[in-house]
């Protein structure tokens, strides 16, 4: 596990720089180089979350899971990683497809690739809400049988 970390760590800083570089380096405009330079920072700040230690266990995780988002409900619990992943993902993942050419309105091509990630948010939150749950009631049955 701390193998994968690592490379994680390493991709996500080597990403980084690359971004904060090419926002630096290449001649393409103002609009071009903020959202390089946006995206840089934040895969740095990735980086550095995935280096942030956490000593959670996964009973302790889903425990926290029940008590604050299952009460709130799936739709919201969808919503904010539909949120989150399409927001963040789909804002890198433009920053390195997108051709900054001069003059172009690049409005149309951001929301193909916001959209695309919108919706992989809503598959990635609707998967995890149900691993959740099925986990949860594997804990508590595994709880029930011990005692």
């Amino acid at each position: 596990m701390m193998f994968f970390k690592i490379l994680l760590i390493l991709f996500s800083l080597s990403v980084s720089f690359y971004k904060i570089f090419l926002a630096f380096t290449a001649d393409q405009g103002t609009a071009a180089f903020a959202i390089r330079l946006t995206a840089g920072i934040i895969m740095a700040i990735l980086a550095w979350l995935v280096y942030k230690e956490r000593h959670i266990t996964r009973k302790q995780r889903l425990l926290i899971w029940q008590k604050k988002e299952a009460p709130r409900g799936m739709a919201l619990y969808v919503f904010k990683w539909a949120i989150g992943w399409g927001i963040l993902v789909g804002f890198i993942v433009f920053s390195s497809m997108a051709e900054f050419k001069e003059n172009e309105d690049l409005f149309g091509e951001y929301l193909v690739y916001m959209s695309a990630n919108i919706l992989a948010g809503v598959i990635a939150g609707w998967l995890t809400w149900r691993n959740n749950q099925s986990e949860t009631r594997n804990v508590s049955i595994m709880n029930e049988d011990c005692s």
